[in-house]
């Protein structure tokens, strides 16, 4: 169904028709009773005998089930018709709220349905995703923008699919209600809409694994599996038949068969999206059931499920089959484009995560902890079995890392399967590979990643296990604070950087870690800055990294030199801090402990941690005075204070000033600060930056005072703002301290 035919549609017609059927089942259920009461029972009158009787008889009952056979199929009508209006009903509600609600996104959505940059009509999300991707061209529009209009794209295209198939599904009911090839009535076996489109699902499966088992696939073949996966690849009728069929092996086959083939490149349908389609047709059929989700392999439930129920031994027959074949050596040269040959061979694994990959439907966080499971217990006893090396188009050696490719796919495709891979508490995964043990992962010396999310899988999937979102993805509205398991991966993360901090070094094996972390430590503040004044200014969320004792020192120092890590930290310190000091003077408290004493236990610990991420800016200048700069100021400044605000100050209301006006100053500050900063990025001197970090901190401190101070007298005033800037001073010089005591 096309934009402007749903935009538009009249369902005038429509609901006349369900009025009119309603009135007919209502005259055929009177029309049917009375022929039940009048001519079938008096058929059976036992003085109505011989020749007429005999003839007649048999005539008169075939008249009664007509009627009731009629009302049947009256009846089904009225509800498919009911069922197809309020479906029809909701989707165009759906679309026309989409369009009233771009406006105030900063979009436009054409009579077409296409969508555009308000401000900018000729950038549409394609071609905001070519300048996106084109090196040094400045964006005309902020990420934000850009953003909302890909969701838009995406939602519009689900509503006009979903309006398509409810209309496919009506038409195909309709036909199988009144279609018997007699011109008779026939009792309607239609019991409801869901139960309907179920059925449709099946049916397609079937009609799909023919085309898909068909060794001579014409070009139309091709176009109608991709129709079909298209309709259904979120259809668990559907992908539960196909998989059942074809099984993980099968569907590998099917990938691979297509590629290239003339059939292929005929049908109008391009490869990815075949891809794309088979991967999420295998996502929908690999997930558990929703109440086992979140448990840890070895929970007893799960193993029940597993063991016990049809599903379940269906979805462990389907996890043995990927093990199988993930050994299994392949001969496809895969992805590989540089100008030499992979020195190693493509195994079954490698295979299905780059199918996988292409899935846009959330795969089972099980079956993708299976699956990186695999990779590791076969990389274990055989070390270098996945490493691929090849040459790029620069003459440096590359590394195709399967497990790193496994952990992406988990970080962006469903950040809860990266804490069940790394959380502690279910294995040795996350010591595998942060860990200096002997039989820890060591990877080659000349370790360079070079591919897609592999250059950054593990890095990625650290994030998403720890925040719960694809990396650097901002949260929604109502997104739900750290997971347990999540917060088990940070406290070992940080653990483990502390301890070891030459790993995330400049020349570090994992320095390119560094963005990811600094996000990480963003959204976990309260930690940080319960770690370093050992008690909390502020109630920790549920979930704790507990990073009591941990030297964090010296994780914060090595991660603080890279820009956006920076940045990240220092801006939801700043408003961790504003909310610290806003809570401590306007909090309802009983405590006997004076103002002036509040304010400094609330600021000293953001203070410590300006001081330590300013002298990993002393040995690493950079310049802040950019536009990526202030646009990750800005979004991390609102990001934690809106977090804050919700599980640790019970909606404390910042002495009547509204979050979005404390964002407002925060970044102004940050706009001062960097002003002065480019003078000692222009002199190279450290001292100069300790001394623009240092004033920053005290500035920062002593307007959190005034923005929580209300209706205090001058001379109050006076004293609190005194002591703000001499707890910023004292804990900012703390911080550089409590470096040198680490050494």
């Amino acid at each position: 169904m096309m934009f402007e035919e749903l935009y538009h549609l009249r369902l005038s017609h429509l609901t006349a028709a369900v009025d009119d059927w309603s009135a007919m089942v209502t005259r055929l259920e009177g029309l049917s009773e009375e022929a039940r009461s009048q001519l079938h029972v008096r058929s059976g009158d036992r003085e109505w005998q011989g020749e007429n009787a005999r003839a007649s008889v048999p005539y008169i009952r075939r008249t009664a089930e007509q009627f009731r056979h009629a009302h049947s199929q009256a009846e089904a009508t009225l509800r498919l018709l009911r069922a197809l209006l309020s479906h029809l009903t909701a989707h165009r509600r759906a679309l026309r709220e989409c369009v009233e609600a771009a406006p105030s996104l900063g979009l436009h959505i054409d009579a077409t349905g296409r969508v555009w940059s308000a401000d900018h009509r000729n950038i549409n999300p394609v071609t905001g995703l070519i300048m996106e991707a084109a090196p040094g061209l400045s964006h005309p529009i902020p990420e934000e923008t850009r953003a909302a209009m890909r969701d838009m794209a995406t939602r519009l295209g689900s509503i006009l699919q979903s309006a398509t198939d409810d209309d496919a599904t009506a038409a195909r009911a309709l036909r199988e209600i009144v279609a018997d090839g007699t011109g008779e009535f026939r009792e309607s076996h239609y019991r409801n809409w869901e139960a309907t489109g179920a059925e449709h699902a099946v049916a397609d499966a079937e009609e799909f694994i023919a085309l898909a088992q068909n060794p001579s696939l014409l070009p139309q073949d091709v176009a109608r599996m991709a129709s079909l996966m298209n309709q259904h690849h979120d259809d668990p009728a559907f992908a539960d038949h196909v998989m059942s069929a074809l099984g993980m092996r099968g569907m590998l086959d099917l990938s691979e068969r297509l590629s290239g083939q003339p059939a292929m490149l005929l049908s109008g349908t391009s490869h990815d999206d075949m891809l794309r389609g088979l991967s999420n047709t295998m996502a929908t059929a690999l997930r558990t059931p929703d109440h086992l989700t979140a448990v840890s392999p070895d929970n007893p439930a799960y193993q029940r499920w597993l063991s016990e129920t049809p599903e379940g031994r269906r979805y462990a027959g389907w996890v043995e089959e990927m093990h199988e074949l993930g050994l299994e050596r392949h001969d496809n040269p895969g992805r590989w484009e540089g100008s030499g040959p992979a020195r190693w061979g493509r195994h079954g694994y490698h295979e299905l995560t780059d199918l996988l990959e292409h899935a846009e439907t959330p795969i089972g966080e099980h079956f993708l902890y299976e699956l990186a499971d695999g990779v590791i217990s076969a990389e274990k006893k055989h070390p270098d079995i996945w490493y691929q090396f090849d040459t790029d188009e620069a003459g440096e050696t590359v590394t195709h890392d399967l497990l790193h490719q496994v952990l992406g796919l988990a970080a962006h495709n469903n950040p809860a399967a990266a804490a069940l891979i790394l959380d502690p508490a279910n294995n040795d995964h996350l010591e595998y590979v942060l860990g200096e043990k002997e039989d820890s992962r060591q990877p080659p010396d000349f370790w360079k990643l070079a591919i897609g999310w592999e250059a950054s899988g593990l890095a990625d999937a650290l994030e998403a296990a720890t925040i719960g979102r694809p990396p650097d993805q901002d949260p929604p509205p109502d997104a739900p604070p750290p997971s347990a398991a999540g917060a088990r991966v940070m406290h070992e993360v940080v653990s483990t950087f502390s301890a070891t901090p030459q790993l995330i070094s400049d020349d570090g094996r994992y320095a390119f870690m560094r963005p990811q972390l600094g996000r990480m430590t963003a959204e976990y503040m309260g930690d940080f800055q319960f770690s370093l004044a050992g008690s909390e200014t502020l109630p920790l969320p549920e979930n704790s990294a507990n990073l009591r004792g941990v030297p964090v020192g010296l994780f914060l120092e090595q991660v603080g030199r890279a820009p956006e890590a920076y940045i990240a930290i220092s801006a939801s310190q700043q408003a961790y801090t504003a909310v610290t000091v806003d809570v401590a003077l306007n909090g309802e408290t009983e405590s006997t402990v004076p103002p002036s004493t509040r304010v400094t236990i609330a600021i000293s610990p953001g203070a410590e941690m300006a001081g330590i991420l300013t002298h990993a800016r002393s040995s690493a200048i950079y310049d802040l005075n950019t536009d990526a700069s202030v646009a990750t100021y800005q979004k991390w400044s609102e990001r934690s204070l809106n977090a804050v605000s919700d599980y640790a100050t019970k909606d404390i209301p910042f002495a009547g000033t509204p979050v979005a006006k404390i964002t407002d100053e925060l970044n102004s500050a940050f706009f001062d600060s960097i002003k002065k900063d480019q003078e000692g990025v222009a002199s190279k001197a450290a001292n100069d930056v300790y001394e623009s970090g240092r004033d920053s901190t005290e500035a920062n401190a002593v307007a959190a005072v005034e923005r929580a101070l209300s209706n205090e007298n001058a001379d109050t005033e006076a004293d609190l703002r005194d002591t703000a800037r001499n707890a910023a001073h004292s804990g900012f010089n703390k911080g550089i301290t409590r470096l040198e005591g680490y050494r």
